[in-house]
């Protein structure tokens, strides 16, 4: 099914629910969660004190219904004050294909189309660069030079879950040995944003996630609400559109949509940044 079509179907499936449900619970079998329906239960405050849930599943509930915000502000501040300056508050948006059009991938290999990169010094300057392919070669050259004149040899590269952007990378390292030490240094200095939400700051806001786009409503005052492209999904149909359209006003609108979805992720990260030396 094509992505496009699973948002919308999901959205028309949902319309009217506002807020978490029993599905939302982790790990909640079929079997309790036909007992809650049969009870009546959709929403968490349905659920009755003495149903019976895992510690785990309760403590879930509880947090939500409860409105509770836990964040250790110490363990925080002892995270921050590791980040060597300069910061590259850093984003990756990718194409991943079961049959490769570009030679040397694999079925399903994340291939980086374009990126963001704020960059923060200890003063608090904050500037940006950005890359975009728009044409049908490989992105991935061009991608390379780009990172190695936008990157600095030294200072902390900030990504939200920084798996996906150290996997990039040294798929990226593999592909172009000759820059590989550049790449897999940049692999090296990469570090977590999302660690902070999953370990020290938790918010019954975030709702049963900690994403980015869960976060920043929450601690910010940015919005993807108001933007064209607001996912990674619609930023790769975006692209795919970008890349074969002959109309040049109909390009210039994808890419300037795309330029301002990943900018809005790596400012993101700047600002929620912001917020956690705030505490």
């Amino acid at each position: 099914m094509h992505p496009t079509v699973r948002l919308c179907l999901y959205d028309h499936c949902w319309h009217g629910i506002d807020g978490l449900t029993i599905h939302d619970i982790p790990r909640l079998n079929v079997s309790k969660t036909a007992q809650l329906q049969t009870a009546g239960a959709l929403y968490l405050a349905d659920i009755a004190p003495t149903f019976p849930l895992t510690a785990t599943q309760r403590h879930f509930v509880n947090f939500i219904v409860q409105q509770e915000v836990a964040i250790d502000r110490a363990a925080i501040q002892a995270e921050l004050a590791r980040l060597e300056y300069p910061l590259f508050f850093f984003d990756f948006e990718t194409i991943d294909e079961p049959v490769p059009r570009f030679a040397g991938c694999r079925p399903y290999q994340q291939v980086p189309f374009q990126y963001s990169c704020h960059v923060l010094e200890e003063n608090g300057r904050l500037t940006h660069h950005d890359f975009l392919h728009t044409s049908h070669d490989d992105p991935r050259p061009a991608l390379v030079e780009a990172l190695l004149r936008h990157i600095g040899d030294h200072g902390h590269i900030v990504a939200y879950y920084a798996p996906f952007e150290r996997g990039v990378l040294r798929d990226l390292a593999a592909a172009f040995p000759h820059h590989a030490h550049q790449l897999l240094g940049m692999a090296d200095r990469l570090w977590d944003q999302l660690d902070m939400f999953q370990k020290h700051y938790r918010h019954h806001r975030f709702g049963k996630s900690n994403s980015l786009k869960s976060v920043l409503p929450v601690v910010t005052d940015l919005r993807y609400d108001d933007l064209d492209v607001r996912n990674g999904t619609q930023a790769q149909v975006a692209w795919q559109q970008a890349i074969t359209t002959t109309d040049p006003h109909e390009k210039a609108r994808l890419t300037q949509n795309l330029r301002q979805y990943c900018h809005l992720d790596t400012l993101a990260m700047v600002e929620i940044h912001a917020h956690l030396r705030r505490l």
